[in-house]
């Protein structure tokens, strides 16, 4: 499965979070048009972060939250996206082996989810969500 969180999905997310539900026209004002609207779209819904609600509502799951808290645990980090692929199977990996290798600590600490060697909390947060 690709996975990708940018940081158009993490701002439109916390930008409904609350409310619990979104429409995808409050996309298209929170990101600033339709293209990126439309990509954030499939982007969360590919990753199970919401669910269709209505015909034109998306409900956002538990998932989404854990996420969102995982994210701001490791201090809000603007590298976009903040997680692909390779970052979420360098997590897996490491959340297996215990310890980082040094090639990927760069990676991973710009993200906030590794430190001195070792997953931070925020990357053990990311992983269970």
């Amino acid at each position: 499965m690709a996975v990708r969180i940018s940081q158009r999905l993490l701002r439109a997310l916390e930008e409904s979070i609350d409310r619990g539900w979104f429409k995808y026209g409050d996309l298209e004002r929170i990101l600033g048009g339709r293209e990126e609207a439309f990509y954030t779209l499939l982007e969360g819904y590919a990753l199970g972060l919401y669910r269709l609600r209505g015909e034109d509502e998306f409900e956002i799951r538990p998932e989404a939250l854990g996420v969102l808290e995982a994210w701001r645990l490791a201090g809000r980090p603007g590298v976009d996206p903040w997680v692909d692929s390779r970052v979420y199977t360098m997590l897996r990996t490491v959340g297996s082996r215990g310890r980082v290798p040094r090639e990927w600590e760069g990676i991973l600490g710009e993200r906030g989810l590794a430190s001195g060697g070792e997953l931070s909390g925020a990357a053990l947060k990311l992983v269970a969500a």
